[in-house]
């Protein structure tokens, strides 16, 4: 078969192909240029990368836009099997397309990746038939689509960024065609309203729906048709408490704007929806805190302010300094002096350089400073003020430029205290008085009982033997006289109890304990008391008033046991903010009605004659207890035994 062209006929003659290919080559490219009415520059030039195969998978021809493409000559590969050439066709299912097109099937590739480079390409590969219509080979036509895709990936992050930000910013966006009355949504309008955009076909009216309560429909329809015929076209505006498809609320924000055609005439409204919800709760959250915070300021009773470090005056002041001052809140915050003006000279140069000191950015924002002055009220007074502050506000570089404090009046505390210094020194020496009295009473009191007792001695001498009643009346003085004794010494070891300094240390409670049962082990053997404890704590008290008070609680139990045999236990709680002990003893127990009788100074429950003793004893428990800031009580009842319950102070101011 002749060709038509030299320029072919030259590149067949440097190919190395047989005569059977030459031929189909020859017959394949004048008949596809005929069919098509195309003169083979057009071919050979053509954009599009054009290729041709015969009935076995040979190359029969590419354009120069092949051969770019792929950096290969024509004459180097025509004749040569589409495997032999680009080997990886065998496996990512190209040749099974080519036999699909041999045996007749026209296929388009959508999108597909190139295998020598980066990018992507799409193709048209159909049978190539002879004049008889018989399958001789296949075309491939393949179009570079990589910019193309490119853009649509563009696009494609473009809208989900878009959308993205529309979900993070709450915002959605419409379109409201006005001749149709069609309306668009995007993802976000549906979310904004809850609803769901695969079942709810929105229209502008089931919009007012949602942005008018069901008793404003006129407010509706009257916002519709001013939308529909605005010839103004002004922007809308507008901030609405909308309602989500649950009924619940939805606090929203919006505008749009007219869309017209060539003529001027309004054709759209494009506009978008922001859901302010959080941001308005936000702001009426703020709003309360910051009504709370003013209520409180008014209602304080101490002076709250905010003092400008760098303006060297209060910026703010609450109203309460009229009270303690006698000053407005506008006089203080208008009289950059007034401090110099009200604070005495002796406390000005400390209270500017405490202030002075918030100027340092090492400080921290929870640090409190305190510090106590005095100032001149109105009206010429001066008032003991303590004052509390901390950092406020910061500038760019986190140096303090203001702070917030607040002032309380301790004027009245300032005298009390003053007068309990002096009530304390005159009780000193009032209990030094009361000592001294209590033992010189019981030295002056004591030489006539001794003189009434070797009288009485005399008497009951002297009497004749047979006057047993004169004898039974001295036994009477002389009874009468060791009891007043017994009295006197026991009133003076009252008074005594914690007279002396009160010097605190560590008493060892077990230490205390053993020495008491060697003290009492006649006793103890002679009433075969047991005494049962654990190991007891180290307590800080004073260790002589200590041993005392186990002491008369141990006499106690034994001299009330009854017809028991006495057995004591003693124990121990450790408690955060003090040692709470018990005593349990198994004696004849104490009736309610007389717990706290019985820990006053001469209250007995029994006669002389059956438990003696002056009733004292528990008197002078509480007494140590008070020093050791504890507190003393019992439980009991008649026939049940007692316990004892007292605590002792873990620090004793």
């Amino acid at each position: 078969m002749e060709f038509k062209t030299k320029a072919m006929a030259s590149l067949l003659e440097q190919a190395s192909i047989d005569n059977e290919l030459r031929s189909k080559f020859v017959q394949f490219l004048n008949e596809f240029l005929e069919s098509n009415k195309l003169h083979v520059s057009l071919l050979d030039n053509a954009m599009e990368m054009i290729t041709a195969f015969d009935n076995k998978k040979r190359i029969l021809y590419w354009n120069k836009a092949t051969q770019q493409d792929l950096n290969m000559a024509l004459k180097d590969v025509i004749g040569k099997e589409i495997t032999e050439v680009f080997p990886a066709t065998q496996s990512n299912g190209f040749i099974d397309i080519i036999d699909r097109v041999l045996d007749g099937e026209e296929i388009n590739i959508s999108k597909r990746a190139y295998l020598h480079k980066d990018g992507y390409y799409e193709a048209r590969m159909t049978p190539m038939r002879d004049k008889n219509g018989e399958i001789i080979g296949g075309i491939n036509y393949i179009r570079d689509i990589t910019d193309k895709i490119k853009n649509e990936e563009k696009i494609e992050k473009t809208a989900a960024l878009l959308a993205e930000t529309q979900q993070l910013a709450r915002i959605g966006v419409f379109e409201w065609v006005l001749k149709t009355d069609e309306l668009y949504w995007s993802d976000e309008m549906y979310n904004i309203f809850g609803l769901d955009a695969k079942t709810v076909k929105v229209t502008p009216a089931f919009y007012l729906s949602l942005l008018f309560s069901d008793n404003d429909k006129a407010s509706a329809n009257e916002f519709y048709l001013n939308a529909k015929n605005n010839t103004e076209l002004k922007p809308i505006n507008f901030s609405r408490v909308a309602k989500r498809a649950d009924g619940s609320k939805v606090f929203i924000y919006g505008s749009a704007s007219y869309i017209t055609d060539d003529t001027g005439k309004p054709v759209r409204i494009t506009g978008f929806v922001q859901d302010i919800t959080e941001k308005t709760i936000v702001e009426k959250e703020l709003e309360e805190s910051r009504y709370f915070a003013q209520q409180i300021a008014a209602a304080s009773p101490h002076i709250l302010y905010v003092f400008d470090i760098n303006k060297k005056k209060n910026i703010y002041v609450n109203r309460e300094v009229a009270s303690v001052l006698g000053y407005t809140p506008e006089e203080i915050n208008a009289n950059s002096d007034i401090l110099k003006k009200i604070i005495h000279p002796k406390d000005l140069n400390n209270a500017f350089a405490f202030l002075a000191d918030f100027a340092n950015a090492d400080i921290k924002d929870n640090e409190v400073k305190s510090y106590e002055y005095k100032a001149m009220d109105a009206n010429g007074k001066w008032r003991y003020l303590n004052t509390r502050n901390m950092v406020f506000k910061r500038d760019d570089n986190g140096r303090p430029i203001q702070i917030i404090g607040s002032v309380q009046d301790v004027t009245d505390l300032k005298q009390v205290e003053e007068d309990l210094i002096t009530l304390n020194a005159e009780l000193k020496r009032s209990n030094e008085d009361l000592e001294q009295f209590a033992y010189v009473a019981s030295h002056d009191l004591k030489e006539p009982l001794r003189m009434i007792s070797s009288y009485a001695q005399l008497l009951i001498r002297y009497v004749p033997q047979e006057d047993e009643t004169a004898k039974l009346y001295a036994g009477f003085i002389k009874d009468g006289v060791a009891t007043i004794n017994r009295l006197i010494d026991d009133l003076l070891q009252y008074s005594r109890v914690g007279a002396k300094d009160k010097v605190y240390a560590r008493v060892n409670c077990n230490q205390v304990l053993s020495e008491i049962k060697e003290s009492l082990a006649i006793k103890l053997d002679e009433t075969d008391t047991t005494i049962e404890y654990n190991e007891l704590p180290e307590i800080q008290g004073i260790k002589v008033l200590v041993k005392q008070l186990f002491q008369n609680l141990i006499e106690n139990a034994i001299k009330f046991s009854g017809n028991n045999v006495p057995h004591i236990k003693i124990a121990c709680e450790d408690l955060a903010e003090n040692y709470r002990f018990t005593v349990k003893d198994n004696g004849i127990g104490i009736a309610p009605e007389y717990f706290e009788r019985i820990f006053k100074i001469f209250q007995r429950l029994h006669t002389k004659d059956k438990h003696p003793g002056s009733g004292i004893g528990l008197a002078v428990c509480r007494k140590i207890v008070d020093i050791h800031q504890g507190n003393i009580w019992l439980q009991s009842s008649p026939g049940q035994g007692s316990t004892f319950y007292f605590t002792i102070a873990k620090n004793i101011s």
